[in-house]
């Protein structure tokens, strides 16, 4: 009895480290194929990075915090999200979010395109408020948070064609 509980308890073990080893490597793959998309474009990459995404609808509500990389392209913002497990650093998805509707999605981005519908710039925090390329009902938003960061975020905004310089985003 007691050596069925323990062969439960590894194989428990075993899957439970296994499958976060398994999307850890999916996802460090699809961000080789999103730098191999991204070599010879000039972009501005921010390490570590306070992420907060919310998403809500009617029937439902999501609150996260991330640590993530932020990389600034022509009319695009790519954040790749990372989060710890046992203090292992475990890569998430990538997400693109788009200035308008005419670009394409980036190799390696594992989420649908997003497409930004207003971003507020204030002091060290970007807010943009997205629409899904999927659904029209559903309300997201993402908080990134510079702070710690030594960027001047509206220059590198403006410099990279996601807002201009009255500080309001280009379409």
């Amino acid at each position: 009895m007691k050596a069925e509980f323990l062969f439960n308890i590894l194989i428990l073990t075993l899957f439970l480290f296994g499958g976060n080893y398994c999307f850890h490597y999916y996802f460090k793959k699809k961000r080789e194929q999103l730098f191999k998309d991204l070599h010879d474009k000039e972009v501005e990459y921010i390490e570590n990075v306070k992420t907060k995404i919310v998403g809500f609808s009617a029937f439902s509500f999501s609150n996260r915090i991330y640590t993530s990389d932020v990389i600034l392209v022509n009319n695009n913002i790519v954040i790749i999200l990372h989060n710890y497990f046992l203090l292992i650093k475990r890569n998430q998805s990538l997400l693109q979010l788009a200035i308008n509707r005419k670009e394409r999605k980036l190799n390696g981005v594992t989420s649908s395109l997003k497409f930004i519908k207003n971003i507020q710039v204030l002091n060290d925090k970007i807010k943009i408020s997205l629409n899904d390329s999927r659904t029209i009902t559903a309300e997201q938003s993402v908080e990134l948070d510079f702070a710690d960061r030594n960027i001047d975020i509206k220059h590198a905004l403006t410099k990279k064609h996601i807002i201009n310089q009255q500080n309001s985003f280009v379409s």
